[in-house]
């Protein structure tokens, strides 16, 4: 997910024809919810590999990445794979932002669509709720 479908979620859903718009906000709905579960899964198991290596090597992952970039710990294999862990993980995080920011354009378009009367945040919580489905 990019900030490019954040653009096009808000021009289709404000110059679109009401088939279109349907047919675009159901699209989208289903992108954000397989996106949304495999970053919820892919963090699940990046965060329990990062927690055995912060008990292996009693450090936190965020000084262990630290110090790696600063050249502090070497080269060794075990430092190379948390390493490669902890850039993964740094990188569902942005992605999980991504989403938020996907997930921000829903809740204006339905803020939009009712003229402000809806609650953006119960908006928010039942767009959400129907991704987590």
């Amino acid at each position: 997910m990019s900030s490019e479908y954040v653009k096009a979620i808000n021009s289709q859903l404000s110059y679109g024809l009401d088939f279109e718009k349907k047919y675009i906000e159901s699209t989208i709905n289903k992108m954000l919810k397989v996106e949304l579960g495999m970053v919820k899964r892919e963090l699940k198991q990046v965060k329990n590999s990062l927690d055995d290596f912060e008990k292996r090597h009693k450090m936190s992952s965020d000084d262990f990445y630290e110090k790696f970039n600063a050249g502090k710990l070497g080269d060794d294999r075990e430092y190379i794979k948390w390493y490669s862990y902890k850039d993964t993980f740094n990188k569902l995080i942005e992605r999980s932002k991504e989403i938020e920011k996907a997930l921000n354009a829903l809740v204006g378009a339905v803020m939009k669509k009712t003229r402000g009367r809806a609650d953006a945040r119960t908006a928010r919580d039942i767009l959400l709720e129907k991704l987590e489905q």
